[in-house]
């Protein structure tokens, strides 16, 4: 709800279950502490629900039910595609349709992650492998090796970024040489989008280091997945035009194999919504930014 315990409502009912004693009420006084742990405590508390009848539960909540989709209609997850380049919710768009939504899907951390969450529409649950808010970049591929191996027929593809990707790189060798057909989609930007975000909505597009391309040649890709992933005998391509996004995929996913499909897109898109650092969900951001905004400086290769 808030990133700031003091802005949040003092209405609330607050359920706070920790295993450290210390943490109950630090940041926060709540009226439910309970100290045990997570795995424990929600056990029990669906033994409780369980014995409850479940018949009134739409009647209970049809109220707060309605207004969710009231919500869903109002504010729906969107974006407007910019002629000639591929849009990062485009691909998942097209990745779900032809999955049909029954994939496993792993992410790094990052712009990436949360679009993953937004634009693919998952079928089962157990279906969404990511850190969360523990933003451990370079989770995502070795994460879709290990679900590949727990479930090897699913379709399973890490949605990752090129900074991500890069740091958990090897692990393309442990796939081939134990044949775990894990795919991964890299969204490609030549950025740490998500901080290249909080630069242009905060910081007057400033940059700290946030270029992960080549400085002396920016109109090069850098570094460039290709060879690497052919050293590691992975099959492997590059797309930068929308009309390429179906057959790429669809190749990729015929793949009996690890594949890496590299897609470069416009580093200056961002995610929406979303909630400035201390403030509440009441400070929220639903408008992109204007295009003349944000600088554009170079803009991505290809």
């Amino acid at each position: 709800m808030t990133a700031s315990p003091a802005r949040c409502p003092n209405s609330a009912t607050i359920v706070h279950i920790d295993i450290d004693n210390s943490e109950l009420n630090k940041n926060k006084s709540v009226q439910l502490p309970i100290l045990a742990d997570v795995r424990a405590a929600l056990r029990q508390l669906n033994q409780l629900l369980a014995r409850r009848s479940t018949a009134a539960l739409p009647k209970r909540f049809s109220k707060w039910r309605e207004k969710i989709e009231g919500w869903r209609k109002k504010y729906p997850f969107t974006y407007s595609p910019v002629p000639g380049r591929i849009m990062p919710q485009q691909v998942i768009e097209e990745l779900c349709r032809l999955t049909k939504g029954e994939a496993i899907l792993t992410t790094g951390v990052g712009q990436h992650q949360m679009w993953a969450g937004q634009f693919y529409d998952f079928h089962q649950p157990r279906s969404f492998l990511t850190s969360a808010g523990l933003g451990a970049m370079g989770f995502g591929y070795p994460a879709a090796v290990g679900a590949k191996v727990a479930c090897p027929d699913r379709e399973v593809i890490d949605i990752d970024g090129d900074g991500s990707f890069l740091m958990n790189v090897q692990e393309l060798a442990t796939a081939m040489a134990e044949n775990i057909a894990a795919k991964a989609i890299v969204i490609n930007n030549q950025y740490l989008g998500m901080v290249v975000q909080w630069e242009d909505r905060f910081f007057s597009s400033n940059r700290g280091h946030t270029f992960l391309g080549d400085p002396n040649n920016t109109e090069k890709i850098f570094p460039d997945y290709l060879p690497i992933c052919q050293g590691f005998g992975v099959p492997a391509e590059r797309i930068t035009k929308p009309e390429q996004i179906r057959p790429a995929l669809e190749r990729m996913l015929a793949a009996k194999t690890a594949y890496v499909l590299d897609v470069m897109v416009p580093y200056t898109e961002h995610v929406l919504p979303m909630i400035p650092a201390g403030a509440t969900v009441k400070d929220i951001i639903l408008e992109p930014m204007q295009l003349g905004d944000a600088p554009l400086q170079s803009e991505v290769p290809g």
